[in-house]
């Protein structure tokens, strides 16, 4: 589009008009959009734990025949087929196989239920019984389904112990505000006043729920020490030995004539070394990728084993991108309805 065109079609006279254009284009997607949310809807995903996995996870007598097998059909898709996409489809059924069979099922909470925090310095039995009995007036007037006049005596059956509970709070707070507030001037007055600047110090919104350092160390015996001096010798020592200098360390010398860095190891095959490295530095508890499979489950012998072929059979067979599982090479696109009654992506 002209940048004229534009200006006569806003009606606008600017001082002086660009030498550019703008371009512009329209794309028309046929989407079906209650198609797509009834899908979203009815999908239900079962979610595993993958924090407890079983010591026998790909291991056992029973899945032992099982992993041999898929070893033999990876590497008859890997070196005579030529197809790491059976390969991987192979991989991805036996550790699918084994979460459905070894993890349990992951017990979800339910977000939308909002639960009430009783932590309060103050808090007491008695707060806790007029709180019970403000919860079940309140249920007693909601539920109510009768006539109108008893449904308003509930409801000022409700407000009256409201008002006790909120009359009683205000009152066991004061007290421990006083309470608090004396401590303070008796530290003050004390002769000792870092104990006083370390209470100033403690104040804060939930400073008690803070976890705090514990004060313990293991000795070389796999004994626990709780000992002052024991656990800051300790904690002197590892922190000498963590920043102190290797002087057994040689660094290379840098050379202008050779500046040029070593890539021949590019082109080597992946190691066994390189694949295990890369399966513990692999992030836990996070979501799992489009094939739904936890990192946890892969630190695993096992599981090393088999990704350690299908990695080499990628590299070995020198077509990378075009033979790399169809899963490496997609992402999932989710419909939202926004507020316009529109798909937005």
């Amino acid at each position: 589009m002209r940048m004229s065109d534009i200006i006569n079609t806003l009606n606008y006279n600017p001082e002086s008009i660009p030498d550019h254009s703008l371009l512009s284009c329209d794309i028309k997607y046929l989407v079906n959009v209650d198609e797509i949310s009834n899908h979203y809807a009815n999908e239900v995903k079962i979610k595993r734990n993958a924090r407890k996995i079983p010591d026998d996870f790909l291991i056992s007598d029973e899945v032992r025949h099982k992993v041999l097998d898929t070893i033999e059909k990876i590497e008859h898709s890997v070196y005579l087929d030529q197809n790491v996409q059976n390969a991987y489809d192979e991989f991805h059924k036996l550790i699918m196989n084994e979460i459905e069979t070894k993890l349990p099922l992951l017990q979800q909470k339910n977000i939308n239920k909002r639960s009430k925090s009783f932590y309060k310095p103050y808090w007491n039995q008695t707060l806790q019984t007029q709180w019970n009995l403000s919860c079940e007036c309140e249920k007693k007037w909601l539920k109510f389904k009768g006539p109108p006049h008893k449904k308003k005596l509930l409801k000022e059956n409700y407000c009256t112990e409201r008002n006790i509970f909120d009359k009683i709070n205000r009152k066991f707070k004061r007290k421990y505000q006083i309470q608090k507030e004396n401590e303070l001037h008796e530290k003050l007055k004390s002769t000792n006043k870092r104990e006083f600047w370390k209470s100033i110090g403690k104040l804060g919104i939930a400073n008690e729920r803070k976890i705090q350092i514990p004060w313990e160390v293991v000795d070389s015996d796999g004994n626990i020490n709780t000992g002052e001096k024991i656990v800051l010798n300790k904690w002197k020592s590892d922190f000498e030995t963590l920043f102190s200098n290797n002087l057994n360390v040689t660094t290379p010398e840098y050379s202008a004539e050779n500046d040029q860095m070593d890539l021949s190891n590019l082109n080597c095959v992946f190691t066994r070394e390189e694949i295990v490295i890369a399966v513990e530095q692999a992030k836990l508890r996070k979501a799992a990728g489009y094939d739904e499979i936890p990192a946890e489950v892969l630190k695993n012998e096992i599981a090393i084993e088999l990704l350690y072929v299908i990695c080499n059979g990628c590299f070995e067979l020198d077509l990378m991108m075009s033979v790399l599982p169809v899963r490496y090479q997609h992402g999932l696109q989710i419909g939202v309805r926004d507020g316009t009654t529109k798909l937005a992506k």
